[in-house]
């Protein structure tokens, strides 16, 4: 730690972050996006656990940004990346790939998001037996987003709504399964969901 250290002695020469944030659809450049370069830095010989904020920039309307930032002891970078609409995004960076003056090219795509609600409605005739179970079908998204797992909800006074993110422009399928009175079937169903809007699905049963 200590050569590793030596090596990387702090300077006033800058460095340059620059590239294109695009859309994962299409490629199209996104505009408005909210970026922020963060270091892990040394300090007195010690490596400093928080993140320093090395700059914040918003992208171009085609997308280009570029960051200028003054060089320090970092061990560690990384880009974070918002904007209403979109999943964040964080892109982590090798510090040594940096040279002062000598602009570093980061290229990054960001994810659309959608909703989608699901509305389960118990209609008349109905009993406490009344039973139905729903999931979807190919919800495999790398985010904290709908998922493939059962939920199961039985009784009379069923009226539930059952929402969660997922990509934008993206069809979705689902399978349902109703237990009622002498009724037992399944229904697989699929609907597409737009990007920046939210799709709403009732089932009666």
């Amino acid at each position: 730690m200590i050569a590793f250290v030596a090596c990387r002695k702090t300077n006033d020469q800058n460095l340059l972050l620059s590239g294109y944030v695009s859309d994962h659809r299409n490629g199209s450049g996104v505009g408005d996006v909210y970026l922020t370069l963060s270091e892990q830095v040394v300090e007195s010989g010690s490596l400093n656990s928080d993140f320093e904020v090395a700059d914040e920039v918003l992208s171009s309307s085609n997308g280009a940004y570029n960051m200028l930032f003054g060089r320090r002891n970092a061990l560690n970078y990384r880009l974070d990346l918002e904007k209403p609409g979109y999943f964040d995004k964080r892109v982590e960076l090798n510090p040594d790939d940096f040279r002062p003056n000598q602009p570093v090219s980061k290229n990054v795509t960001m994810i659309t998001q959608a909703d989608f609600s699901v509305q389960l409605v118990n209609s008349n005739p109905y009993n406490d037996q009344d039973e139905i179970r729903i999931r979807k079908i190919n919800a495999e998204f790398a985010c904290a987003c709908c998922n493939n797992e059962w939920v199961e909800v039985q009784g009379v006074d069923v009226d539930t709504t059952i929402s969660c993110k997922l990509y934008g422009d993206y069809y979705l399928k689902y399978q349902y399964e109703i237990i009622k009175g002498e009724l037992d079937t399944t229904i697989v169903d699929s609907t597409y969901c737009p990007a920046f809007q939210t799709t709403s699905v009732v089932i009666n049963y």
